[in-house]
């Protein structure tokens, strides 16, 4: 037989056969590890989407329970809150979202009792008269704390009033300021002043929760003009 006829047909034999060992191993080959797909990414093991809670090198992500899909921002799972960052990754410790920190365990769930109250709305004033004197006076009003994160109840208010500058921190003000509202309840929107305003007045509205937590309004009252609002 001609040796190059036999060169030849072994090396048709061997190359078959690698081509049908390739597609065989490429109709086997299964999914593993993240998958992005249109735009949202997935976990699988053995060509199996994940879903709920996993753990890959040491960082915890959430998958949506029906979906598969990774999740980003806050998550609510068994009646606790937890928050996964742009990555997916969940959080821990103290973050900011929007302005407004929250503090979470080492298992990354949110603690209520812990957090200080939400005053992200602003502080609003209104200038009216005294119907008993006619003289003019300012009520003081805001907006209740609102999260759906947190109960936010049982809340205390307490309304300073200084004359000048007492410092810019809650225990300054604790200290020097004058209290003119022993913790209103928690229903509390609005305190009215019953006096004249001659001077320019500084307030300071301090809220604190059942946990002990404070945050604070600063206001800053100008006779018969406007209110300046800082925090």
């Amino acid at each position: 037989m001609n040796t190059k006829y036999i060169a030849f047909t072994l090396a048709l034999i061997t190359t078959l056969t690698t081509t049908t060992i390739m597609n065989s191993d490429k109709a086997n080959a299964t999914t593993n590890g993240w998958s992005k797909e249109n735009g949202n990414w997935y976990y699988y093991i053995n060509d199996e989407s994940k879903t709920g809670w996993l753990n890959d090198g040491g960082y915890w992500y959430y998958l949506n329970p029906s979906s598969g899909s990774m999740q980003t921002g806050w998550i609510k799972d068994a009646e606790k809150w937890y928050y996964m960052d742009d990555s997916g990754i969940m959080q821990t410790g103290k973050i900011n979202d929007n302005g407004t920190e929250y503090i979470l365990g080492t298992d990354g769930a949110m603690n209520e009792d812990v957090q200080p109250p939400n005053i992200t709305n602003r502080v609003m004033g209104t200038y009216q008269t005294n119907t008993d004197d006619q003289k003019p006076t300012w009520e003081l009003r805001w907006k209740k704390p609102t999260d759906i994160k947190t109960s936010q109840s049982n809340l205390k208010y307490y309304v300073y009033q200084s004359v000048g500058s007492c410092g810019k921190t809650m225990e300054e003000w604790e200290s020097n300021a004058t209290l003119l509202n022993e913790g209103g309840t928690n229903d509390i929107d609005r305190y009215p002043l019953k006096f004249e305003v001659k001077e320019d007045y500084l307030y300071m509205v301090i809220v604190e929760n059942e946990a002990g937590l404070k945050a604070s309004y600063g206001i800053e009252l100008f006779p018969k003009e406007y209110i300046k609002l800082y925090k």
